[in-house]
Order: structure tokens, then C-alpha cells, then sequence
């Protein structure tokens, strides 16, 4: 399963382009799902936001990693991460309105039921074949899927996804 992180970059000076190049730069160095960062300023107190989202390991090791990831930045300051819970996880199981998209629902309920008949996730190659899609929009989907927190893929391992959200919020497959 992949960790969503947030990481608060204080700088001594005002972020420069410099600064900024560096930062993602060292952020693509941590994550494998490049495709899922999300950079802001604050502007108010020098500082950078940078969320994206890290293989599977314990959050000790993953605090020391992104640590001595980001202290060798010029102008740097202090961080401060955090890893929020990811959007799926957020909602509580009596909300009605879906977090995500039509399209999105009909996946999910795909590896869902897919799961369930066969007792092994499905493969992009018949998540392909039931949508009658291209291999690349199948893979752009489950990035998506995951970096909202719907799913959770184990790299490396073939039939790796697994659905993270509690059957009341599935759609029917249609």
C-alpha cells in the first residue's frame, strides 16, 4: 500500500526557481508515481508544500528518508511532514455523495467484483479487455485510482491491486 505525504519545506529567503527545481527534483528521487506531485508556495512564511505519494514502508523509515532527502536543499530551514489520510479514508461510510467520477466507480466496481468471483485481483490486461480499452488508460486509471486513495497496489507483484473502500460505497458495475 502507498502513503500520501505532505511535506512543509521552510526556507531561510523567499523560494527561488532554484529552490524550487530542487525541491522537485528531490521529490522525484523519493516516488515511484511521479504523475501524483502537488507543489504550492506559501509565500507568507517562506515555504514550499510538496505532497506525493511513497511505497509501502513504515513511517519511521520513510521520515528519516525524506529528511535526508530534503536537508541538502540550498536555503533550507526546517520541514515538517505529515501524512494525511488519503481522500478515500476521509469519508465516513454514511456519506451518499461519491468522491469519484462515473467512470472511476465503474473500475472500482470492476476489481471489486472481479476480485470477489475469481479470489485474485484482476490484471491490467482484463481490466482491458472488460473496458475495451488501451493498455495505457488502463495504467493512467489506476495511478489516478490510487493517488485519490481508492486503491492500493503492491509494486513488483503481478494482481496487486486492492480496492480500499467499503463495499456501501461501490457502485453496481453496469
Amino acid at each position: 500500500m502507498n502513503r500520501s505525504v505532505k511535506v512543509e519545506i521552510q526556507l531561510i529567503q523567499t523560494p527561488t526557481a532554484e529552490d524550487e527545481q530542487h525541491i522537485l527534483d528531490t521529490v522525484q528521487s523519493l516516488t515511484s508515481i511521479p504523475s501524483g506531485i502537488l507543489m504550492t508556495h506559501s509565500l507568507q512564511n517562506s515555504a514550499i508544500v510538496v505532497e506525493f505519494i511513497l511505497e509501502k514502508a513504515t513511517q519511521a523509515v520513510l521520515v528519516e528518508s525524506i529528511y535526508s532527502a530534503f536537508k541538502s536543499i540550498p536555503n533550507y530551514q526546517n520541514l515538517t511532514i505529515t501524512f494525511p489520510k488519503p481522500l478515500a479514508q476521509q469519508q465516513s461510510a454514511h456519506q451518499k455523495t461519491p468522491l469519484y467520477t462515473q467512470k472511476q466507480g465503474q473500475y472500482l466496481a470492476f476489481i471489486y467484483y472481479y476480485t470477489k468471483i475469481h479470489r485474485v485481483a484482476p490484471a491490467e490486461t482484463d481490466i482491458k479487455n472488460y473496458f475495451r480499452v488501451t493498455s495505457p488508460s488502463v495504467h493512467r486509471m489506476l495511478v489516478q485510482l490510487e493517488a485519490c486513495g481508492f486503491i492500493s497496489q503492491v509494486a513488483g507483484q503481478a494482481r496487486r491491486i486492492q480496492i480500499l473502500l467499503p463495499r456501501e460505497q461501490l457502485p453496481d458495475l453496469a
